[in-house]
C-alpha cells in the first residue's frame, strides 16, 4: 500500500508526525489480539506513525489493569516495527482533588518500562484538575524527564489557552521549551475551543499546534446503539442529546461530499492550519480503511467546501466558551461518565 497520510510538525521542536494518530484509552483492551496486529500492519502501512499512550489505573506495575498499553506495546513488537519508525505520546497525570498520583519521571518510568522502550517522543501532561499558582514544580518534573533523554518534547491535555501561556512564559524562566501542542476535543461538534481566538493566538504567537481528540465523540457521531458498552468522555456543554437527534443529518452532509461520518468528522481539524494531528480510537482494520479515507476526501474537496458542510453541526457555538479548559473537576468521577453501546467486532 503506499502511504496515504502525509505529516506535519508536531510544534517548536519540529517532531514530524503522521496526520493521523491512534490513542489508546479503551481501545486496544477492546480487540483480540489478531485484530490489533492487522490494524496495526494496515495502518503503519498507511503512514500512522503517532501512537498516544497512558497507563489508564492506578497501579503502574501490574498488566492486569487495563492493559490497553501493553496490548500495543505487544503488537508493534509482534510486527517488527523499528522504535525510530513510530513516535510515541507518553501521558502522564497530574495531581489534583481527590487523586494522588506519582511524579511525573515515575510515571513515565513505568510506562516506558511496559512499553519496552528507552524513551517517548513527547511527554503529554494530563488534564489540570486544580488551579495552580506556580508551574515550576510540574515542569522541573518535565525537565527531568526531558533532559533524561527520555523525551524530546511536551504537550499538554485539555488546559485552557491562559493556562498555556502561562506555563510556556514559566517554563521559559527554568530553560525549558515550548511545548508541542494541546491535546482538544475538536470535531464536526465540538470547536469552540479549538478554533476560538485564545487558540488562534496562542498558536499564532508561540508555534503551538493543536491535536485533535475525542472526534468521534465516543461513537455518538455514529447512532451506535448495540453492542459491548463502554465509557465515553462527559458532556460539556450538554450539547450530546443534539448529537444523538442528528445522527442521519450528519450522514446525508458526509455522502453530500461522497464520505462518511468518520471521514468529515477526521478532515474537518485539518482544514485548521493551527492542527497538527487528529487522534482516534481505531480499533479494527474496518475502522482504520475507513478513517484513511479522510485522506481522499482532503483531496477531492477544498477546506471552504468541507467547512461549509461541516458548519450546521458545530453544536457547542454558544454552549462552551473559548477561553475554557476540558479539564474535570476536581470531583470528577468516572462513574459519571456517559456509557454508550458499541458494535461488536
Amino acid at each position: 500500500m503506499n502511504k496515504t497520510i502525509p505529516t506535519r510538525f508536531s510544534g517548536p521542536a519540529g517532531i514530524a508526525v503522521s496526520e493521523l494518530g491512534f490513542g489508546s484509552w479503551d481501545t486496544w483492551n477492546r480487540a483480540s489480539f489478531e485484530e490489533v496486529v492487522d490494524n496495526l500492519r494496515l495502518a503503519i502501512a498507511a503512514g500512522v506513525t503517532l501512537f498516544d499512550v497512558g497507563i489508564y489505573g492506578d497501579d503502574l506495575e501490574n498488566p492486569k489493569e487495563n492493559s490497553t498499553d501493553l496490548v500495543l506495546a505487544r503488537a508493534l513488537r509482534a510486527i517488527d516495527v523499528p522504535r525510530d519508525a513510530y513516535q510515541l505520546a507518553a501521558k502522564a497525570w497530574l495531581p489534583g482533588g481527590h487523586r494522588e498520583v506519582p511524579s511525573i519521571p515515575e510515571q513515565t518510568n513505568a510506562l516506558l518500562r511496559r512499553h519496552r522502550s528507552d524513551h517517548a517522543d513527547i511527554l503529554v501532561l494530563g488534564d489540570l484538575m486544580m488551579h495552580l499558582d506556580d508551574f515550576t514544580p510540574i515542569l522541573s518534573e518535565v525537565q527531568e524527564v526531558i533532559r533524561a533523554g527520555k523525551a524530546l518534547g511536551w504537550a499538554v491535555n485539555n488546559w485552557s489557552a491562559a493556562d498555556i501561556a502561562r506555563a510556556t512564559e514559566a517554563a521559559g524562566t527554568i530553560g525549558l521549551q515550548a511545548p508541542e501542542y494541546a491535546q482538544l476535543k475538536y470535531g464536526l461538534t465540538r470547536r469552540s475551543i479549538p478554533e476560538g481566538a485564545p487558540f488562534s493566538e496562542l498558536c499564532e504567537a508561540q508555534g503551538l499546534t493543536i491535536q485533535a481528540s475525542d472526534t468521534f465523540e465516543g461513537g455518538l457521531i455514529f447512532g451506535s446503539t448495540s453492542g459491548s458498552a463502554r465509557m465515553i468522555g462527559g458532556d460539556i456543554g450538554g450539547i450530546q442529546a443534539k448529537i444523538r437527534a442528528s445522527v442521519g443529518q450528519l450522514r446525508d452532509a458526509a455522502a453530500s461530499l461522497g464520505a462518511t461520518v468518520a471521514q468529515l468528522s477526521i478532515a474537518l481539524p485539518l482544514t485548521n492550519p493551527h492542527t497538527s494531528s487528529v487522534l482516534v480510537g481505531s480499533r479494527t482494520a474496518q475502522q482504520t480503511r475507513d478513517n484513511l479515507g479522510a485522506f481522499a476526501l482532503l483531496e477531492r474537496h477544498s477546506a471552504a467546501e468541507i467547512r461549509a458542510v461541516a458548519e450546521e453541526f458545530w453544536f457547542d457555538r454558544d454552549a462552551v466558551s473559548p477561553d475554557a479548559s476540558w479539564g474535570t473537576s476536581m470531583d470528577d468521577d468516572p462513574a459519571s461518565y456517559v456509557v454508550v453501546e458499541k458494535p461488536a467486532a
